[in-house]
């Protein structure tokens, strides 16, 4: 492919962006490709050293600022029919989506104090293994300070097992919310098909 077509491919993937914004990219793609073709490439050469045209354009999208990519979709869905069905259907789809948009947000919390119950629950398994060995130390008879240090090991077993439980779900709900963001933002950027 060479620098002309890669710059028509990457604009029409670009198009929902402000003019603005596809320009600044598409004269940054063409800066690469000038310097590696002074490098010493060829144009095609330095085409396809910069990769897939699709991933670029959505690495573009999620460089962009999601309150730019609102107000573009917003500038760019100018059609009356849609417009007159969206305020006659207000009584219908707003409170429906105010009550998506709230159930959303509240499987979120939830999930982050799930999260957090799992690191009170490690960190409370570490204050009862600390009284017990407390316990085994000042207590009445072999048998007691047994059992008191059987609960100190317990309690250090799973501490240490909540432990990771606690910072594999913490680390699997971030990439989650990273993962969402990102789909929204790509989503929003998206050309509608028809």
């Amino acid at each position: 492919m060479n620098k002309k077509a890669f710059l028509y491919a990457l604009s029409e993937l670009l198009s929902s962006l402000p003019k603005v914004e596809r320009e600044k990219t598409l004269s940054y793609y063409a800066e690469i490709i000038d310097d590696q073709m002074e490098e010493g490439m060829t144009e095609e050469e330095a085409v396809d050293a910069l990769g897939d045209v699709a991933h670029l354009a959505d690495l573009a999208i999620l460089n962009t600022p999601m309150s730019t990519l609102v107000k573009s979709k917003m500038r760019y869905n100018n059609n009356r029919l849609l417009t007159v069905l969206l305020i006659l259907g207000f009584p219908l789809w707003f409170p429906l989506s105010v009550v998506f948009a709230v159930i959303g947000v509240a499987l979120y919390i939830v999930a982050w104090a799930a999260v957090a119950s799992v690191w009170v629950a490690s960190a409370s398994s570490v204050g009862a293994a600390v009284v017990s060995l407390f316990n085994t130390f000042f207590t009445n008879g072999v048998g007691n300070g047994v059992v008191f240090f059987g609960l100190f090991m317990t309690g250090v077993g799973l501490s240490v097992l909540l432990f990771f439980g606690a910072f594999l779900l913490s680390k699997l709900l971030i990439k989650f919310t990273h993962y969402s963001w990102e789909t929204a933002k790509i989503s929003l950027a998206k050309k509608r098909s028809a």
